[in-house]
């Protein structure tokens, strides 16, 4: 009777794995944690770091997965990120937590060209934090509510946007209150790199 030996069934686990096409890769990655891949997976070696930093990591929807104490700590490990979604952290994130995170990007990546916002109140504050931390690189904003995260005085948002040290080129706004004419005209003159803005379900108001 033929014996196999042990040792001609072994396999060297990493060489395969590194071996199999990015696609497949990247398919196998998107089963793990976002976690999981920055702290474990990540720091494995050189080729994961790539990886997952520059293909995975570069366009990140940040849905409530994770506790705000790991999302400070995630996004301190995306050089590569260039776009971000905040999406559906139905708890309020205080002032300070915004202010951390948004500290952390801007001093991990100078990339960061768009940020949405999916289901959450933006406040003034909220809006002078995004001017300040990302001035130079920042061209596309989204803010996507359901209806009852709506600010009810959106005008002061956009006149808080309309800060001229800012690279803005696209605006969209849905479920929205409290707009007229004048803020977006004020919004408007004072962006001259303002190419789009999309206003959606918005409930205007008359200019007083």
């Amino acid at each position: 009777m033929n014996t196999i030996s042990l040792s001609s069934l072994t396999c060297d686990t990493n060489k395969n794995l590194l071996d199999l096409p990015p696609e497949l890769l990247l398919h196998i990655l998107s089963f793990l944690s976002p976690f999981d891949l920055i702290t474990n997976l990540a720091p494995t070696c050189q080729y994961f770091a790539n990886l997952i930093l520059t293909r995975v990591f570069s366009h990140l929807n940040l849905a409530k997965l994770i506790s705000v104490f790991d999302v400070t700590h995630f996004l301190s490990c995306l050089p590569y990120l260039r776009s971000i979604t905040f999406n559906n952290w139905h708890d309020e994130i205080s002032i300070l937590t915004w202010a951390i995170w948004f500290d952390r990007i801007a001093k991990t990546t100078s990339n960061l060209h768009t940020i949405s916002f999916q289901n959450i109140l933006i406040s003034p504050i909220l809006t002078c934090l995004i001017v300040e931390y990302f001035p130079h690189c920042l061209q596309t904003i989204i803010f996507n509510y359901q209806q009852n995260k709506a600010y009810e005085k959106f005008d002061l948002i956009l006149s808080l946007l309309a800060d001229k040290n800012i690279q803005l080129k696209r605006i969209t706004a849905s479920y929205q209150s409290g707009i007229t004419n004048f803020g977006i005209l004020q919004l408007v003159n004072n962006l001259n790199m303002i190419v789009e803005l999309n206003l959606l379900y918005i409930e205007a108001t008359n200019d007083e």
